[in-house]
């Protein structure tokens, strides 16, 4: 019988434990399909915790994207959601919910690396497995690293 450890990691909690992956990420230009429902082992927002260890500006962590309801997490189911800005943070937010489903080509060009953290527990799962399966697609054709975090089901083991 399978019985997970009492708290596995977080894909996004090991990144930032990453000192060699960190320092690289410190030099590139990195983008975030996240929301702020994504929290760190500590609480704060993934995006929050990888703008503090990665730095912001033209190295770092530079775009965020978005899925449905939002980065922020305020917009109604279904509802088509604009482009905007971070302002804690002051990075630019491309929708993935909207007139587009996965980020331009002209955006992504101005990217080294993509991270991809989303959290499900079978809710929305088709739109936030979607939006990645397509950002993943867009980023095929690129020469553009993906990160992909994992997050371990907060229900446990489900047979």
């Amino acid at each position: 019988m399978f019985t997970p450890s009492p708290s596995p990691r977080s894909g996004v909690d090991r990144l930032i434990a990453d000192d060699a992956l960190v320092s690289r990420l410190r030099r590139v230009r990195v983008g975030l399909l996240s929301n702020l429902a994504c929290l760190t082992e500590a609480a704060e927002p993934s995006a929050h915790a990888l703008a503090r260890v990665l730095g912001t500006g033209k190295r770092g962590l530079v775009r965020l994207f978005g899925p449905e309801h939002g980065f922020h997490m305020v917009t109604a189911e279904g509802a088509s959601i604009a482009d905007g800005i971070e302002a804690e943070l002051g990075l630019p937010i491309q929708s993935l919910y909207g007139p587009r489903h996965a980020p331009t080509p002209d955006t992504l060009e101005k990217l080294d690396t993509v991270i991809i953290d989303l959290q499900d527990v079978g809710v929305r799962c088709y739109t936030y497995a979607t939006t990645a399966a397509l950002t993943l697609a867009t980023l095929a054709s690129l020469d553009i690293e993906v990160i992909l975090c994992d997050r371990p089901n907060p229900l446990g083991c489900v047979s």
